[in-house]
């Protein structure tokens, strides 16, 4: 369960794909004390079973906004998400959603606070839930720290927690909201090597991530497709597919020639 793949085995996603999950001319607007304030206007892209698709835009767009609308947290003033035909409308156990601060309690362990996303299971006996969150914690490389808290672990193993919360949930799509930017250069770029392979593996249960960033070459270096959004009221302004083997060579020219496609889309 959840074993790690080598990274060197990736190629570029097949358009082949079956779509898993479409989101189809979003709006979404917020009324204010005198006026009407839109957000999202019109936003359509799809992902395809096995892709990582990254959302990039300019800060205050509406990205988190948007994430939350497919997670089924947040309704759209118009325009529907579908997951495999099925219309979202609000949260389903399907798609798991990692928020940008963590989420963990400081009062329950490591091991709990993985256990947590399974307590509404009232199917499932504690003894496997508690095997399942070990199981998840040792597929993040969290092995030997079930029973640390929060306060004791560092940025890059508080998000691994996260990451093995989700994990745990056995979703097919994970959303993740910005998830290296609370973190130091270092142990960002780090995880960041781990994280592809943690999540889209034959072991994992996770077919497809969704992933809001405001790093460009964060969003190279993952992604299979880049999905670019406009400032507010944020609209698609381009969708660019990454046709890079993995591991991604950062230094390469074909890199960085995807990075100034995306740049050129943002400016």
């Amino acid at each position: 369960m959840y074993e790690e793949a080598t990274q060197d085995e990736g190629q570029p996603q097949e358009e082949t794909s079956a779509v898993l999950l479409t989101v189809k001319s979003i709006s979404y607007s917020v009324q204010l004390e005198k006026r009407v304030l839109d957000v999202l206007k019109d936003i359509s892209f799809s992902v395809n079973d096995g892709q990582f698709v990254s959302i990039i835009g300019p800060s205050g767009a509406g990205k988190s906004t948007l994430l939350r609308i497919i997670a089924g947290l947040v309704r759209p003033t118009s325009g529907h998400v579908y997951y495999r035909d099925q219309e979202v409308t609000r949260p389903i156990k399907n798609i798991s959603m990692m928020f940008q601060n963590y989420a963990l309690l400081p009062w329950k362990t490591a091991l709990e606070n993985v256990e947590i996303a399974l307590y509404s299971n009232d199917q499932l006996p504690a003894k496997e839930k508690r095997e399942k969150a070990l199981k998840a914690l040792t597929a993040v490389g969290l092995s030997g720290f079930e029973n640390a808290y929060p306060g004791e672990l560092s940025g890059g193993m508080k998000q691994r927690v996260a990451i093995a919360r989700a994990l745990v949930l056995e979703p097919e799509i994970l959303l993740m909201d910005e998830p290296f930017s609370a973190l130091d250069p270092l142990t960002a770029d780090h995880l960041r090597n781990e994280v592809y392979s943690y999540l889209i593996n034959p072991q994992s249960p996770i077919r497809s991530v969704i992933m809001v960033s405001h790093n460009v070459e964060e969003v190279i270096e993952l992604s299979d497709k880049v999905v670019v959004l406009s400032p507010r009221p944020a609209h698609v302004v381009g969708e660019i597919d990454i046709l890079l083997n993995r591991p991604r060579d950062k230094k390469s020219f074909e890199f960085y020639t995807y990075v100034d496609q995306v740049f050129a889309l943002l400016t």
